[in-house]
């Protein structure tokens, strides 16, 4: 099984408390402490998921890997855990990077979506090169 921590610098099963780990498409804001996202680089990131699709229009993600895109302080991460390939369309991710920027990346907070039985996590961050982590008002 993929090792999400060392892949994406944050660990998920923070976020989420524990009658939440079975429950299906689970969807989170990051805290502020995990640090401020660079909206518009996370604009810039969301659309270029666009360049990685197959000929079939679908993003494929091989089992027990993750691909991520970073632009500025904004990198988003999509990854397989298990070892079963996910398979995204473009509506599906067009639909979550939509509520990614609408209800947390808006507020430069990172974002968090796990299916059920964790086989697709989705992080939208800050990547580990920006460190610094700034607070800002609530």
């Amino acid at each position: 099984m993929l090792n999400i921590v060392e892949r994406t610098a944050i660990d998920p099963y923070l976020y989420l408390s524990k009658p939440e780990l079975g429950f299906p498409k689970l969807y989170r804001c990051l805290p502020q402490e995990e640090g401020a996202v660079d909206y518009i680089g996370c604009s810039v990131v969301n659309s270029q998921w666009q360049k990685l699709l197959n000929g079939d229009g679908n993003l494929v993600v091989n089992g027990g890997q993750c691909k991520s895109i970073t632009q500025a302080c904004c990198q988003t991460t999509i990854c397989a855990p298990k070892e079963v390939d996910v398979i995204l369309t473009v509506t599906e991710m067009d639909r979550l990077f939509f509520k990614f920027s609408e209800k947390c990346l808006s507020r430069t907070k990172g974002a968090l979506y796990v299916t059920t039985g964790w086989d697709n996590v989705i992080m939208t961050s800050r990547p580990p090169r920006c460190i610094q982590k700034v607070l800002l008002p609530t």
